[in-house]
């Protein structure tokens, strides 16, 4: 009996130790994923940053990056759909989705969600207005985007307190109070060197965030909405033929004559409106409301009372005072025809995008270095807030390879962490002023509607751009305003509300 017992444990070992040798020499799938590369560009995703190494074990994957800078990986990867062959299995960019998989470059998602993906199904279900976004003209999903926090899409108006404070005056509130700070800006020193070199308002993206973001208090949506907008009938309308685009122009126009926006704003890049914000002569701009943090550290160190402060927008003339935010969605993430394991690549995009674990990971990045739980809540280490390196939070998160250019949501509560008091309260104030963009700008277009946007929306497009700046510098007088809508006319405006109108009842109506 002792003899038999003893050859079935033997067997039993035998059994367990081929199983166990079996797990031990299951193979990872290697993915080859190709996106534009981190924002923080000493830390590139090809060199398998922490935060992915946490990925590929708890998957069993190996991923292969090709990644270039964001302007560069736009082209290559253009070029790349245009071959149609050797795609990476997983991309991510900027591009146009419909265009790739009516070509068949890329593969519809819903079977695989369906089988394989109970986080996004369970996000979907939670979130019905996110599918809609991401649902295509013919039902199927093809890609997926990062959702943004709606901290991290407040694009508010951010002006200089210590200013105010040395003129006594009071945070504006409505147009006609910016007006008159404005004016107290260019006319009475607030920066106290005694020469007018003050900008009293300065914007990064020309005259369509200029004219876009003081639109808002004219009731119209012309920053991320592009004045597409349904009225209250559900009857898409183009905003710059309201009368009240005319009103804002000549507003504009008038603060423009008197020095109060910066005499180029229309030909603006991003290193010339840091240059300005730093130099200690602007009063005032509209930008995501973090920026606060970054022109305090950045600026204290020369004028140690500078104090940038976050304000309500304007109200104007109608009683209308609003803020467009940035999202909900941003980027395109798509599976090739050219990927080998479609099941695991969804499961990682379940995994990141979809499930709580994977959300941690891709926002709070590696615990016990860049996060602790605490009452069952990440909160974020002294790596963030006080990195060793001398690293700010948002370059010392994506160092190890958290907010990621892969498809991740991301997290208010970490926002709430890193941002100080002051971002925290410039968000509060804006909070209840904030409306989503319209809906038809996310969504993707059927086949004759793409062919009548690139026939006509980029020509539209170029003259309202033009028009709009010579409206505001004087070069184009506003008399001239309605022959400026009658030429949209003829161009075809009609023709891109009726694309709009068609993605807006088809948001509608999906499920």
């Amino acid at each position: 009996m002792k003899r038999v017992i003893s050859i079935l444990m033997c067997a039993l070992f035998m059994l367990v130790s081929i199983g166990n040798l079996g797990v031990a020499q299951q193979q990872p799938v290697t993915l080859k994923v190709g996106t534009f590369d981190n924002w923080y560009t000493p830390k590139s995703f090809a060199l398998n940053l922490p935060v992915w190494q946490e990925v590929e074990k708890r998957l069993n994957i190996k991923i292969q990056w090709e990644v270039a800078p964001p302007p560069q990986w736009g082209e290559i990867i253009t070029t790349r759909f245009a071959a149609g062959k050797d795609l990476p299995e997983i991309v991510g960019g900027f591009f146009d989705v419909m265009q790739y998989a009516q070509a068949g470059l890329i593969i519809p998602l819903n079977d695989l969600i369906d089988k394989y993906a109970p986080n996004i199904r369970a996000y979907f279900k939670e979130h019905p207005e996110i599918k809609k976004l991401l649902t295509a003209p013919d039902g199927k999903i093809y890609h997926l985007s990062s959702v943004i926090g709606k901290l991290g899409g407040a694009h508010g108006f951010v002006i200089r307190q210590d200013w105010l404070d040395e003129l006594g005056l009071k945070q504006p509130q409505t147009l006609d109070d910016w007006y008159k700070v404005l004016e107290a800006f260019k006319k009475d020193d607030p920066n106290r060197n005694g020469k007018k070199d003050e900008i009293p308002f300065c914007v990064e993206y020309g005259g369509h965030q200029l004219a876009g973001v003081f639109s808002w208090a004219y009731g119209l949506h012309g920053f991320y909405s592009d004045y597409f907008w349904p009225d209250k009938s559900g009857k898409v309308v183009y905003e710059v033929m309201d009368p009240k685009f005319k009103e804002l122009l000549t507003m504009l126009n008038k603060w423009y004559k008197e020095g109060l926006i910066d005499p180029e704003f229309a030909t603006m890049t991003y290193d010339k409106f840091i240059a300005r914000l730093t130099s200690n002569n602007v009063g005032a701009f509209n930008r995501f409301v973090h920026w606060i943090d970054m022109l305090q550290a950045t600026m204290r160190k020369e004028y140690p009372k500078v104090d940038w402060r976050g304000t309500v927008p304007p109200q104007g003339p109608y009683g209308d005072r609003l803020m467009e935010r940035y999202g909900p969605i941003s980027g395109v993430f798509v599976i090739t025809k050219d990927c080998k394991n479609p099941e695991a690549a969804i499961k990682l995009f379940d995994y990141i995008w979809a499930s709580k674990e994977g959300q941690i990971l891709m926002t709070f990045g590696i615990e016990g270095l860049s996060y602790t739980m605490k009452g069952g809540v990440p909160r974020v280490t002294d790596f963030v807030l006080k990195n060793p390196d001398g690293l700010g939070p948002w370059e010392a998160i994506r160092s190890i390879g958290a907010w990621p250019n892969l498809p991740y949501r991301q997290s208010d509560l970490f926002y709430q962490q890193v941002y100080s008091p002051k971002v925290v309260e410039a968000f509060k104030k804006c909070e209840k002023y904030l409306v989503d963009p319209f809906p038809g700008i996310n969504m993707l277009s059927t086949k004759e509607e793409d062919e009548i946007l690139k026939a006509k929306w980029p020509d539209i497009d170029t003259y309202v751009s033009e028009m709009r700046d010579k409206f505001i510098t004087g070069q184009e007088s506003l008399d001239n305003f309605d022959k400026f809508i009658t030429q949209l006319k003829a161009m075809g405006i009609e023709d891109i509300i009726k694309v709009y109108q068609a993605r807006y009842d088809r948001f509608l109506k999906a499920k």
